[in-house]
């Protein structure tokens, strides 16, 4: 079998507010589905698939959030969690659906701990650290950044 690949296109993060432009945020991700066809002897753009754009609109003061999937817009929700986001959906057709999750942090810190180890004999304790991503949609589990 010749699964599908996913596979990162690009990335945009605006700042849209009137008054104070950090208040809103647009958010856009786009990224694709190769076929699983077999590729033969293609290269290039002719091996590209289904390819989807996610937009997320925020407004962090008042709290109102809307996601459009692919120029549908999926959902409009007014109602906040404390400075953090997570809407999962369904992306695809009844042959093939990968499921799809958006994580936002009204604010994020520069770095974020993936793991601490405490050695027994010093007692010291090591913390590995990695960029923390504010917006990440993630596709069958796999963030689009980390998408070939």
């Amino acid at each position: 079998s010749n699964p599908s690949i996913p596979y990162y296109i690009d990335y945009t993060v605006l700042d849209t507010g009137k008054h104070i432009t950090r208040s809103k945020k647009h958010v856009k991700w786009k990224f694709g589905i190769s076929s699983p066809l077999p590729f033969h002897d293609k290269t290039g753009p002719q091996c590209r698939g289904l390819e989807h754009e996610i937009e997320f609109f925020w407004s962090i003061s008042s709290g109102k959030r809307r996601v459009v999937v692919d120029k549908y817009q999926t959902i409009h929700n007014s109602v906040s969690n404390a400075g953090r986001f997570e809407h999962g959906f369904a992306l695809g057709n009844n042959q093939l659906t990968h499921q799809c999750r958006i994580v936002a942090y009204a604010t994020a810190p520069l770095l974020e701990a993936t793991q601490s180890s405490t050695v027994a004999s010093s007692g010291k304790t090591t913390v590995t650290y990695k960029p923390f991503r504010q917006f990440d949609l993630i596709v069958d589990g796999q963030s689009v950044f980390d998408m070939l």
